[in-house]
């Protein structure tokens, strides 16, 4: 659909069209920035999630060790199969945590960052082109 500048017929106009297009600009760039601010807080979350999980990993390699070393007394058997379950529920958890996409809500992500993309460059096209219209206008 092509844009009507007619309907800007003064500088007035034009002013008021350009301030509620930059608002509106400034929103999508704020999203945008949102968006980013949150895959970057996902990838440190992400790095952190497999340092827990190589760390756990290597404690139950430890109990597992531990439990199989013959000659324990029994109460040292007991904590470290104790120490083992707890480490596998805590394996889990982060396991969960780690695989966050299986919902889509990644992608939905990306369609959001790459929406606001577009809005921005579209909004700032438009904007230049008010700017163009403006400074035709005689009064």
């Amino acid at each position: 659909m092509a844009l009507d500048f007619s309907k800007l017929p003064t500088f007035a106009a034009c002013d008021k069209a350009l301030k509620a297009l930059r608002i509106e600009r400034k929103s999508f760039q704020y999203r945008d920035l949102g968006i980013e601010l949150a895959d970057d807080r996902g990838e440190v979350q992400e790095t952190d999630t497999t340092r827990l999980l190589n760390r756990v990993n290597s404690k139950i390699s430890s109990a597992n060790i531990l439990i199989a070393t013959p000659g324990l007394d029994p109460e040292e058997v007991t904590e470290a199969q104790d120490e083992l379950a707890a480490l596998l529920v805590r394996r889990t958890a982060l396991l969960k945590r780690g695989s966050g996409e299986e919902d889509g809500s990644g992608f939905l992500t990306d369609v959001d960052g790459e929406q606001a993309d577009q809005q921005v460059s579209y909004l700032t096209t438009v904007i230049d082109r008010v700017i163009v219209h403006r400074a035709t206008l005689t009064s």
